[in-house]
């Protein structure tokens, strides 16, 4: 049995395979950045009306808080459905980086190109879970908001964000090699990749955390260089994460 790559052997291969290539990563990253705030905008746009309201009036009407919380989670559902077309196009960028075959911005459109209905329904499914995980904590902050002095419904609110965390944590945990299954396999379903991916992750879990944790002084880098050095980070750790599905599959 082959010995499985450790965090440190799986980050100096990413840096290696992408020494003279960032200029290339970074010029795609900076095309999604503008299509994310493109998307920022379409899914905080529904609600303006609320907030315009009450600086206006002084008042907190309940119809537009909630009436802009429906179509805000609908615009979520949407967006991220398409965003992992997007996203399927950017892991197709550093697969092809990591496993030596040509790359170019345009791959960006893999995801569009190759039965996109397939990303879609992975986004699908993990937005539905992510929603249905988040909307008791938005609906009890909306509620905070509404009546102030009840403090117990603040720590109620903090309490279903950290309900929303560990649901979402979990959810890439088991699921989150499918989109690689799905970008690497053109004919692969979307509940055959999840199984897939579920398979991959048995007595991988461990070092799944593990590799994750060690980003943590790269966010930190990141954050203080005020997002700046994203150019740089995103495409390490997407590799790093494309070299860790790959020795899965060894």
């Amino acid at each position: 049995m082959d010995r499985k790559l450790k965090a440190s052997e799986l980050k100096l291969e990413a840096r290696r395979l992408l020494a003279g290539k960032y200029g290339t990563s970074a010029g795609m990253l900076v095309v999604v950045f503008l299509l994310s705030i493109l998307g920022s905008v379409a899914i905080f746009f529904p609600l303006i009306p609320a907030i315009f309201g009450a600086g206006v009036t002084g008042r907190v009407n309940e119809g537009w808080i909630f009436g802009g919380l429906a179509v805000f989670f609908l615009m979520t559902l949407l967006i991220t459905m398409v965003g992992y077309v997007v996203t399927a196009g950017i892991c197709r960028f550093f697969y092809n980086i990591c496993t030596g075959q040509a790359y170019e911005i345009g791959d960006l459109l893999y995801g569009f190109k190759n039965k996109w209905w397939r990303f879609v329904g992975l986004g699908f499914l993990y937005a539905a879970v992510n929603l249905a995980a988040g909307i008791p904590g938005a609906v009890v902050e909306a509620a905070a908001n509404l009546h102030p002095w009840a403090s117990w419904l603040q720590v109620l609110s903090a309490l279903f964000t950290l309900l929303h965390f560990a649901v979402t944590f979990v959810l890439y945990l088991f699921f989150g090699q499918a989109i690689y299954v799905l970008v690497e396999s053109r004919e692969e379903k979307v509940f055959a990749a999840l199984g897939e991916s579920v398979r991959l992750m048995r007595g991988n879990k461990l070092r799944y955390i593990y590799l994750s944790l060690s980003f943590t002084g790269v966010y930190v880098l990141t954050f203080l260089s005020f997002g700046i050095g994203y150019l740089w980070a995103l495409p390490y750790i997407y590799t790093t994460y494309i070299l860790f599905y790959l020795d899965l599959k060894r």
